[in-house]
């Protein structure tokens, strides 16, 4: 992932560096943002004199906002209430990390494009007996409490319009897009966690729950973010 980042900002360095002469200075910015349906967080950014830019983010998948995901999706007809319940029960309060790599074209414009890595991680929590059997799991003890954790990576794309209501001030409205590259779960009993030594894992409704990440978890994004240009 590092290396294709750096060879991606290496890439629009050297193409902006083919339009522009002119070296802009370089900034730093920190801001508080939200991709919305996916990502709520904070970032910082730093872009090149030749307005090559790279940031990285921490934030959170929000419960509301997988929610909208879903009451969207099964109200559209799109997938059924027991993919939504998979999908909340995988991706509900993960971690969220973010890092992407773009450009601005234009010296004298407010329009980056980025592309990057979105990663939705320690999310998951507890289930019934009842779903995991109905995943695909084998025959489960009544009453029996399981733990599911789940991992998703997304490749993102985003392009923008800044402004700068004052200075050092920073806003952004954008749209964007994301889409599962991978994803990867482990589900297993309360009372008998999983350790190096082995234990019962429960592949088949594992399998099913990953496939569910990677088949239905792409989505158009609007993005929102106000900041500080700390020089």
């Amino acid at each position: 992932m590092l290396i294709a980042l750096t060879l991606l900002l290496g890439a629009a360095d050297a193409a902006v560096h083919a339009l522009d002469a002119e070296p802009e200075p370089s900034t730093v910015s920190v801001l508080v943002r939200t991709d919305l349906p996916l990502f709520t967080g904070v970032s910082g950014e730093w872009e090149s004199a030749k307005r090559a830019r790279l940031a990285g983010g921490l934030g959170l998948f929000p419960g509301s906002y997988l929610d909208l995901i879903n009451g969207v999706s099964v109200s559209s007809g799109w997938y059924d209430q027991f993919t939504a319940d998979l999908i909340d029960l995988a991706l509900k309060r993960s971690l969220m990390v973010h890092v992407d790599a773009g450009m601005r074209p234009w010296p004298d414009g407010h329009f980056p494009v980025d592309v990057g890595l979105q990663v939705a991680w320690l999310g998951g929590g507890a289930t019934s007996a009842e779903l995991v059997e109905a995943m695909g799991g084998p025959e489960t003890t009544a009453g029996a409490r399981y733990r599911v954790r789940a991992t998703d990576t997304m490749l993102t794309l985003g392009v923008g319009w800044e402004l700068t209501p004052f200075e050092r001030g920073l806003v952004r409205i954008g749209l964007g897009g994301a889409t599962t590259l991978g994803a990867k779960a482990k589900i297993w009993r309360e009372d008998a966690p999983p350790s190096l030594l082995g234990g019962r894992v429960y592949e088949g409704a594992e399998w099913v729950l990953e496939d569910t990440l990677k088949t239905w978890v792409h989505t158009p994004t609007i993005d929102l973010a106000v900041g500080w240009r700390v020089y």
